[in-house]
């Protein structure tokens, strides 16, 4: 099956690079070209494409305001591609994420690794991808917690968030939901590339009131300050404080929802929530059944606003009686979950 691709760039050169590069091995076609963002809205409608390719930097309407309105008129897959660095030290790949991007890569890709780039894209266009609310995560308002009679209230002091692809925008969002005086602890385990939990940090603070920090060792629980585990190490609760252990690899990961959530069941049980969002594979279902089973509450974002649905219905499936909630209401749950003061 061809596949079908609009690029929006405003480098009439680039474009036809591009465009011959792509349509080079026969099953790939471009069918629409855009000089700017609005053009992209306008092809895309029109030509109804399998994926698009985007840059941030063109006149008018940018790249990433581009992305966030066509995820929230027609989702489509995107990729990001820049002459701006995408390394370690830039925010630029989580914020192009958080609006709807699926990758951002460096233009250079298009010379040095074609082949590789085209298979890439083949294999990102069969993502299913969700709307995107056009609202900016921290100008967005807490939805709604769940019934009382439903969703139980109170006192949970630790909260642990897994995620993998598609993980970044939903946890911005999460985050984002969340007020200065959030009453518990946050430990994220989020599976990057090596090098970019520092960056993936610094995106994150910008859409939070919360502190939020990557740990260089042993630190204590604190209420309302947000801890993103390292490159290669496990963040676990180990009596009152957090540790980073460089134990093996947990099925290939490291740092791992699972060592996360397993040691928050021994450590603290019932006092804790864990968090599954959206990601492939099956990492944080051995915990949360753990957790559950020690007392803890599990939350799984639902299948229509996560990107890729693998870990959180591995998650709900290991502890049937997870929550398993939209993206736009797992924030208010916390709230309810760690308020101090008791339901009635």
């Amino acid at each position: 099956m061809t596949l079908r691709v609009v690029i929006a760039d405003d480098s009439a050169f680039f474009r036809e690079v591009l465009k011959e590069e792509l349509e080079s091995e026969g099953d790939i076609r471009v069918v629409g070209e855009a000089a700017g963002g609005a053009e992209l809205l306008e092809e895309a409608e029109r030509t109804r494409p399998d994926l698009v390719t985007v840059d941030i930097r063109m006149p008018g309407m940018g790249g990433l305001e581009a992305i966030e309105e066509l995820m929230a008129r027609r989702p489509v897959p995107v990729v990001v591609l820049t002459s701006q660095p995408v390394g370690s030290g830039s925010t630029l790949v989580f914020e192009a994420t958080r609006r709807g991007a699926l990758e951002v890569m460096e233009k250079g890709v298009v010379a040095r690794q074609a082949p590789w780039l085209r298979e890439q894209l083949r294999r990102l266009a069969r993502v299913s991808v969700v709307r995107h609310p056009r609202a900016a995560p921290a100008a967005r308002p807490v939805a709604p917690a769940p019934p009382g009679a439903a969703f139980p209230a109170g006192g949970r002091r630790l909260v642990g968030i897994g995620a993998s692809a598609g993980g970044p925008p939903a946890v911005a969002e999460l985050l984002s939901a969340l007020p200065a005086d959030f009453p518990a602890c946050i430990a994220i385990v989020q599976h990057l590339s090596t090098g970019f939990v520092k960056s993936y940090a610094r995106f994150l603070q910008q859409v939070t009131p919360l502190p939020v920090r990557v740990p260089e060792g042993p630190c204590g629980i604190e209420a309302g300050h947000v801890l993103v585990a390292p490159d290669d190490r496990h963040l676990v609760v180990q009596g009152v404080r957090f540790e980073l252990s460089a134990a093996p690899p947990d099925r290939g990961l490291r740092p791992s929802v699972d060592a996360l959530f397993s040691s928050l069941a021994t450590a603290l049980g019932p006092a804790c929530v864990g968090v599954v969002l959206s990601g492939m594979g099956e990492d944080g279902a051995r915990g949360v059944e753990r957790l559950a089973g020690a007392g803890g509450l599990v939350i799984a974002q639902d299948e229509e606003t996560s990107t890729i649905f693998g870990m959180p219905r591995a998650a709900a499936s290991a502890a049937p009686g997870a929550f398993v909630l939209p993206i736009q209401k797992i924030g208010a749950a916390l709230v309810r979950a760690t308020s101090r003061e008791v339901a009635r």
